[in-house]
């Protein structure tokens, strides 16, 4: 199991990003979202993971597939799932700068937007990274647990890493949405 104790330190990068690579290539690109979130939440530990495109004439953020536990009103396909910019200026922020991030209920500095929203879902922490092409964020991936246990530094490096390879992999449906 990649992702059994929430801790980073025991995962090699190169062999995650392989298996990544290989269950992206061996489904048809318009799988490649519900692929791609499901192992994330695995590797993650986590409850639930969403893939968000970034929609810049909207100035929003439009979900194109959640899984895992889902919460009242979350859908696994969901149609018309935005998210204004404004609302998450944490997230955007982050993204624009290629970085990723991570909160939890726990921590004292956990930004508003995400206390409010982890809080609202019942859900203690979650982890987000940039899809970037070419160096420009087309969306996120954004992974989160009701468990208790926070995600960590090595979490937020490897996140980027398959933020990259999912890119490299989906291209064409990003391509299309964008």
């Amino acid at each position: 199991m990649i992702g059994s104790s929430g801790l980073s330190g025991g995962r090699d990068v190169i062999d995650v990003i392989l298996a990544f690579r290989r269950a992206l290539t061996e489904v048809p690109v318009d799988q490649c979202p519900d692929v791609a979130a499901e192992y994330l939440c695995d590797l993650f530990d986590g409850s639930m993971a969403a893939l968000n495109l970034m929609d810049y004439g909207g100035s929003r953020f439009h979900t194109i597939t959640n899984v895992g536990d889902l919460v009242v009103g979350e859908k696994r396909s969901p149609v018309g799932e935005y998210y204004a910019f404004a609302d998450f200026p944490f997230t955007t922020q982050q993204l624009a700068h290629g970085a990723s991030y991570r909160s939890s209920l726990d921590d004292p500095d956990c930004p508003q937007e995400y206390r409010e929203l982890l809080s609202a879902q019942r859900r203690t922490a979650c982890l987000g990274a940039p899809i970037r092409l070419a160096g420009n964020p087309l969306g996120e991936f954004w992974v989160a647990r009701n468990s208790g246990l926070p995600f960590d530094e090595g979490d937020e490096d490897l996140a980027v890493a398959c933020g990259a390879t999912l890119a490299r992999f989906c291209r064409p449906r990003w391509a299309a949405a964008g």
